[in-house]
């Protein structure tokens, strides 16, 4: 093996992929990994106000240890152990985002899918995310929230007049600017605590040393 890497030319050489490559590629194929066996919800009954469930992709639910693996996927999603938490923040990031009028607007025997591809891509920013506890899911939770109605005083600024524009574009920066607040909180509860030792020596004349430290937090 030695003999075959020295017999390569520089150019070949320069062509194996670095440890940064390998780890974005082992990266992705993790991804990929969790997008083929993902979590994805629908609707308990053909009724949109009978609530939605959650379930795994490509898992037959009457399979052994289906349970476990369902309840691990959304511990890994959501941070939190209670399904019924997880459930809630999407259900609110739900309400956030589609109003009676919008699901008025989608023919009925189309709603239901509609639904379930929201649920579904309001579950894939929660993967992005990755809430690790209560506190970094309700945080998640309220982002997402403040980001859909942002986008929808934005997009009604377009088609409003000119008296309610500005008005409508102000409260989108305000939302905004609130949103990444949360944000913020949230990369500051993530942070690592920082502590600095600081340590100093004392000489004495007749030669006695004191040697202590102090920690900053």
């Amino acid at each position: 093996m030695k003999q075959i890497i020295n017999e390569r030319t520089n150019d070949e050489l320069e062509m194996l992929p670095s440890n940064e490559d390998v780890s974005l590629v082992c990266t992705w194929w993790d991804r990929k990994q969790d997008a083929c066996n993902g979590l994805s919800m629908a609707l308990r009954e053909a009724n949109i106000s009978g609530g939605v469930i959650f379930q795994l992709d490509d898992q037959d639910p009457e399979s052994e240890g289906y349970g476990n693996l369902l309840h691990a996927k959304i511990y890994q999603t959501f941070g939190v152990y209670d399904p019924n938490l997880a459930a809630k923040s999407v259900a609110d990031c739900l309400n956030s985002s589609m109003s009676t009028e919008m699901l008025n607007e989608i023919p009925s025997d189309k709603r239901i899918q509609a639904v379930e591809a929201q649920c579904n891509s309001i579950i894939s920013l929660f993967q992005e995310f990755r809430p690790k506890d209560a506190f970094e899911l309700m945080a998640v939770t309220k982002m997402i929230i403040l980001n859909f109605i942002s986008n929808k005083e934005f997009v009604s600024s377009v088609s409003s007049s000119s008296e309610f524009k500005t008005i409508r574009q102000n409260r989108g920066v305000k939302l905004s600017r609130l949103m990444l607040e949360f944000k913020t909180s949230l990369d500051k509860h993530r942070r690592p605590e920082q502590r600095v030792t600081v340590q100093h020596n004392h000489v004495n004349n007749v030669g006695n040393a004191i040697i202590g430290s102090q920690l900053n937090a």
